[in-house]
């Protein structure tokens, strides 16, 4: 199979996947949100967040690692997986002792204590099936990924369900957690052994040794990373209590969803880009990264600007009056999403060159940034200033990287190919405007119509591209 089909195959049954298991996912946590209130929401929010800090010391960077080391040489796939495993396995157990430690020297009331000691050992398998995902994204047999993700959202969807039809609480929801990440691990270790490779468990100490000095930089780049993602959660939970946390996080839930289809792309290319970084061919790396960054820019400039025109109604329409609230922090967190879709995958270019001391310094500074900032906004503002300091702190690193890669990709040479996003863009953004009468779900689906058809007229696609997505829908 060709580069064009697979990666037509890979990004189609990932999007297809993601899209509609998240989706039904996202529906059923309204009714969570609504079920469990503000302060309910935000003790459920820290639990998953706390424990999910944790999560880069149990995977130092290794599944990355192992994508690329993978994709370099298919013939060591068992032997790299059964020592993969091996430190996993020994990673897994620290960091469940950790997470115990930690939320007791903390002192959290008991209930939040117990629901984080079970969620704990959901972290626990999570860190140990990252092995077998990462040698079938390195194989790109992303459709099994795509099933694994499918089945387990759903599972994770009807189980939700169950606990707001039983009215249980946040314990309920914790043992949720660690069903998911056991049925996740089962399947990805089930797929990655009839497809791909089982584990070779031979202990092979100069690779440990290899890998030792590999791994630091994707190490910094996990945890910095996860660091910069959830520290606001946490600071906000300790310097606001759970109500701020609850409409903070009501607006994340939104951000989360549109954030996947960043990683679906972002996934797909990287082993794409690895092994054109192997093969020394360049051309071929920066037309493939050039593309995903058009069409994740003509995605998430319409977001954008469409939620923030359309946020109070979204909030009130999904969540209620009573996280009317949230509306203001959308409208500030909804910006950072084309910061983020353009930047993954710029950090997926410098990961597949082996730029990783670059991405880790990039990573580092936002980090710094965004404590700072929270620190000295949270106090003052609260979840806005949470906000604020998550969207100042991504596009300090996007003028930042932009500036960096200006050169390579060529991004400012070629602006005449985001003029038809631009306008299509302002064609929608008046028809916002014209249609504030009609309900909001009813303005969204017109509303990105005439985005679409304005896009198509003003053919940002061309001709080549245009068969290139009919080839998602028609076959021959």
């Amino acid at each position: 199979m060709d580069l064009t089909k697979r990666l037509i195959r890979n990004i189609a049954s990932l999007f297809c996947s993601e899209v509609v298991s998240r989706f039904l996912l996202f529906v059923v946590g309204i009714y969570l949100v609504r079920y469990l209130g503000a302060e309910e929401l935000g003790k459920y929010t820290f639990i998953i967040v706390f424990v999910g800090l944790f999560g880069f010391i149990g995977d130092l960077g290794l599944s990355t690692l192992l994508i690329r080391e993978i994709s370099f040489n298919l013939k060591k796939t068992r032997e790299y997986l059964g020592n993969f495993l091996m430190i996993q396995f020994i990673l897994s157990i620290i960091v469940f002792f950790l997470i115990i430690i930690t939320i007791n020297v903390i002192d959290y009331p008991p209930l939040i204590k117990k629901a984080v000691y079970i969620a704990a050992s959901g972290i626990f398998f999570g860190t140990l099936l990252k092995p077998f995902s990462s040698v079938l994204a390195a194989y790109e047999e992303m459709h099994y990924m795509a099933g694994v993700s499918f089945l387990s959202n759903l599972a994770n969807a009807i189980m939700i369900i169950g606990i707001i039809w039983l009215k249980q609480g946040l314990l309920a929801l914790s043992i949720v957690f660690l069903i998911f990440y056991i049925f996740q691990f089962l399947l990805y270790a089930l797929f990655c052994s009839i497809k791909c490779a089982t584990p070779k468990f031979v202990i092979r100490f100069e690779l440990w040794k290899h890998l030792s000095k590999e791994v630091l930089p994707f190490f910094l780049i996990m945890s910095f990373g996860i660091l910069y993602n959830k520290i606001d959660i946490i600071m906000l939970s300790k310097m606001q209590g759970d109500a701020a946390v609850g409409y903070y996080g009501a607006a994340y839930k939104i951000i989360d969803l549109l954030i996947v289809l960043s990683s679906i792309l972002g996934g797909v290319i990287f082993p794409v880009l690895s092994k054109y970084f192997a093969k020394k061919d360049m051309v071929s790396l920066k037309k493939v990264g050039y593309k995903a960054i058009k069409y994740l820019a003509s995605l998430s400039l319409p977001i954008a600007v469409g939620t923030t025109l359309l946020s109070a109604r979204i909030i009130i329409f999904l969540f209620g009056a009573e996280f009317g609230a949230s509306s203001v922090a959308l409208t500030i967190l909804i910006w950072v999403i084309p910061l983020q879709f353009i930047l993954g995958i710029i950090y997926n270019i410098l990961l597949s060159v082996k730029k990783t001391i670059l991405y880790a310094k990039i990573m580092g500074f936002g980090v710094l940034l965004n404590i700072l900032l929270n620190l000295v906004l949270i106090p003052e503002y609260s979840y806005i200033g949470a906000s604020i300091s998550t969207l100042a702190s991504e596009l300090t690193i996007f003028l930042i990287v932009m500036f960096m890669v200006r050169k390579h990709l060529f991004l400012w040479t070629i602006i005449k190919d985001y003029l038809p996003i631009i306008f299509s863009v302002l064609i929608m953004a008046a028809f916002i405007f014209i249609s504030k009468s009609l309900e909001v779900w009813a303005i969204i689906l017109l509303s990105a119509a005439a985005y679409f058809i304005s896009l198509y007229l003003t053919k940002f696609l061309k001709d080549g591209e245009i068969d290139l997505f009919r080839g998602l829908f028609f076959k021959n």
